[in-house]
């Protein structure tokens, strides 16, 4: 009965030591960052038309992987991480691109109308296409 507990224990620890490096330090220290990839090279509007046309096709040719793009700037918001988002506007009214860019965003100089070039992650469609890690050539 005591190897059993014990046994317990010891299962119960590692459990709980693997979620806490899974939730707390993994995401921290395990980041792609796209300007280092070689990402594929997309027309915004093909980007999008792709996923309202078959988001099943479009997930598996763009989703998680590294993608390039340029567009002009339609919105420049802050989330509740406090990251800066841009939208990218594209000539379907209903759906455009948001990209959730890096840290280092914050300094550079963006501007509503101004043409850019974004290397990032698609993460698939919801309203918009949504794309992560956003870097700005």
């Amino acid at each position: 009965m005591k190897k059993f507990i014990l046994l317990a224990v010891v299962i119960v620890l590692l459990a709980a030591t693997t979620g806490y490096y899974m939730i707390f330090i993994y995401p921290k220290n395990h980041h792609r960052l796209p300007q280092n990839e070689t990402g594929i090279l997309i027309n915004l509007d093909s980007l999008v038309h792709y996923y309202t046309t078959n988001e099943t096709l479009a997930d598996s040719l763009y989703l998680n992987k590294s993608i390039e793009l340029e567009g002009e700037i339609m919105a420049i918001e802050q989330n509740n991480k406090n990251q800066t988002v841009v939208t990218l506007k594209s000539a379907d009214a209903f759906t455009n691109v948001s990209c959730t860019l890096q840290d280092n965003a914050k300094n550079l100089n963006l501007v509503l109308g101004k043409r850019v070039k974004i290397k990032a992650i698609c993460n698939g469609v919801l309203s918009d296409v949504v794309l992560s890690q956003g870097y700005i050539e």
